[in-house]
């Protein structure tokens, strides 16, 4: 497996472990609802990373697609602060897109419900590896062969 496409899969999948706790840990803190010490989001902590594993399959696709082009002649640091930005403007856009429709929703309610994703998003992106090294080592390796 190509090593930018695990380290996508890793960022994605950190997003899905940690965003349900964070999730209740919002709701538990600024809307009081919910407790993360309860036995009932022990009970509905899989269920809720199974629903997240569904819904959010398009942005594991969306990452698994961009990341590998964007390590193309970079360096790590680069590709992570590039997959940042993108991040940061896709939950721009989602929250102007959100807040311009009338909906019932404040800016408050809408932000409590996107940064517990983007976090874990963010956190994937910095704290998993991305090992570019590799790549351009079996690239070596494919030339030396070829030749």
């Amino acid at each position: 497996m190509d090593p930018a496409q695990f380290y996508s899969f890793k960022v994605w999948l950190t997003m899905v472990i940690i965003a349900p706790v964070l999730q209740i840990l919002v709701s538990q803190f600024f809307f009081h609802t919910g407790s993360i010490l309860s036995i009932a989001f022990i009970k509905e902590y899989p269920l809720s990373v199974g629903v997240l594993m569904v819904f959010t399959c398009p942005l594991g696709a969306l990452l698994t697609f961009i990341i590998p082009r964007m390590t193309r002649n970079s360096t790590v640091i680069a590709v992570k602060q590039r997959v940042s930005i993108a991040l940061g403007i896709v939950v721009i856009l989602v929250f102007l897109g959100a807040s311009a429709s009338k909906n019932a929703y404040s800016p408050f309610e809408l932000s409590a419900m996107l940064l517990p994703f983007l976090l874990p998003l963010l956190l994937g992106v910095w704290i998993c590896r991305l090992d570019l090294e590799d790549e351009s080592y079996e690239d070596e390796e494919e030339e030396e062969t070829a030749s």
